[in-house]
């Protein structure tokens, strides 16, 4: 029997560190260890001048920072971690980790709040708390109801006899909260379900997914189903299907109008899309699958979209009308045996040159295409005086928006996640609806909120300068 040096190794050699073990024939290999002696891992020195950051020795933990970096699932990933190290489960961790990890988020809150600015034409204070309120809301989702933070087991037990100031102590000033006077409009705090559901199956910006450097252009099939069922399963009658890709329209159209007639019987099923990446064959094969309105958005308020418009424009200066009057006309044929659809025409924004004017108006000019004007519930009682005369927005009362990446927003016009209040993927839509961070953006809405930069874009604009706006801003 002859033996290798591998096999001597493997059975014989002790691990780094460990004592060295006894070969059991000492006849045969009297100097197994001498001759091959275990291997000494040699120890990692960081070159002169270099620190080594702790998180370095924890490469599971490196992977997942790496892997939310630029998101705010990073912000409430190291929350979660840093309150279940002081009070959960894993307790002890390093204070040097802790401080990396809270250098980090801040990072991150800052690298955010920069991609954010240009995109809300906000200054970066402005960014910066609009990101700080929007992890704020997330991370009250993500905190289970047995932390600490979020409600201890165990109540603190107080005493018998109330705590009592000197009489020369300075008490500070509380803000004073507005409530509306009408007990109907107090009931807008915590409404009953919204009366429509829009959801976002395209986008013209890329929202980051749940997988890593994955860019969510459209929505999951998948996805857009369980939204659809949860929808009519709650008993709300109108759904809104918002597709604004930036290069192509979303595959499964057709499909999804079809699904929702037939399966989820929806009452009313509305289609918003853009004008310069629509496709007149799509749009009408929504006709056919049971759609009951098209309203076709001009975008004026994006400076992105006017330079396409305009250049499209240069080349064809009725193409905007052509496309419309072939869907009108595709409208009244395919309306004579079958269900009738809607036609709306819609814009945002204020500053226009000549030619999208005219262009608008000639779209607007067409028979059979109407004005798109939305309602709002409590519009016909908002001249009440129990309405409070500061409220500029309806959206958080009446429309629950969802995004590609299935994210629930409050704002309509938010396109980089600055108003989260939940991730339908992980918790339904009533709940979400009637949660703590949905409440509390109600609650400073009808207290008299400072409206922002988009607001004088958007539809669901109530008040402007103290007085009620019927129908679009």
């Amino acid at each position: 029997m002859t033996f290798s040096p591998s096999d001597v190794s493997h059975h014989f050699a002790a691990d780094a560190g460990s004592t060295p073990l006894t070969p059991p024939f000492p006849e045969i290999l009297p100097d197994a260890a001498t001759l091959w002696p275990p291997r000494q891992a040699e120890p990692s020195v960081a070159p002169a001048g270099v620190r080594i950051a702790h998180l370095e020795h924890l490469p599971h933990l490196t992977e997942k920072l790496t892997a939310l970096w630029r998101t705010r699932e990073l912000n409430t990933f190291i929350h979660r971690l840093i309150l279940d190290s002081r009070d959960g489960e894993r307790r002890g961790l390093p204070v040097e980790v802790a401080d990396e990890l809270l250098f980090i988020a801040e990072i991150n809150r800052l690298v955010r709040a920069q991609d954010a600015a240009p995109l809300l034409e906000v200054g970066l204070a402005d960014a910066l708390e609009l990101i700080d309120r929007g992890d704020r809301a997330a991370a009250q989702h993500a905190t289970r109801t047995e932390d600490p933070w979020g409600g201890a087991k165990h109540q603190r037990r107080r005493g018998s006899q109330a705590s009592v100031p000197p009489a020369d102590a300075t008490l500070p000033a509380r803000p004073r909260v507005e409530r509306a006077s009408h007990p109907t409009f107090r009931l807008l705090e915590a409404p009953p379900l919204p009366e429509s559901v829009r959801i976002d199956v395209g986008t013209l910006r890329p929202l980051r997914s749940d997988g890593p450097g994955d860019a969510c252009w459209h929505m999951d099939w998948g996805l857009f189903r369980c939204l659809a069922r949860e929808v009519a399963t709650l008993g709300i009658r109108n759904l809104e299907i918002a597709d604004f890709g930036a290069d192509q329209p979303w595959p499964h159209l057709g499909a999804a109008l079809r699904f929702c007639r037939q399966q989820c019987r929806l009452a009313k099923i509305s289609v918003y899309t853009d004008p310069l990446t629509a496709d007149i064959g799509v749009l009408a094969k929504a006709m056919d699958e049971g759609a009951d309105r098209i309203v076709v958005e001009f975008n004026m308020a994006s400076g992105r979209w006017r330079s396409r418009a305009l250049d499209v424009l240069a080349l064809a200066p009725d193409f905007f009308r052509d496309a419309l009057a072939r869907l009108v006309e595709y409208r009244d044929q395919a309306s004579l045996g079958g269900r009738p659809c809607t036609i709306a025409l819609a814009r945002s924004g204020r500053h226009h040159s000549v030619l999208l004017q005219k262009a608008y108006r000639d779209c607007e000019a067409l028979a059979g295409v109407v004005r798109y004007s939305p309602s709002h519930p409590g519009t016909a009682s908002a001249g009440h005086a129990g309405v409070p005369s500061s409220l500029h927005c309806w959206a958080p009362f009446s429309m629950a928006h969802i995004r590609t990446n299935g994210h629930l927003v409050a704002c309509a016009q938010d396109h980089s996640g600055y108003s989260f209040m939940a991730d339908l993927k992980q918790e339904k839509l009533a709940e979400a609806w009637s949660g703590q961070a949905f409440r509390q953006t109600r609650k400073r809405v009808l207290c008299g909120e400072r409206p922002g930069r988009q607001c004088d874009i958007c539809s669901h604009r109530a008040h402007r300068n103290g007085r009620h706006e019927k129908g679009a801003a």
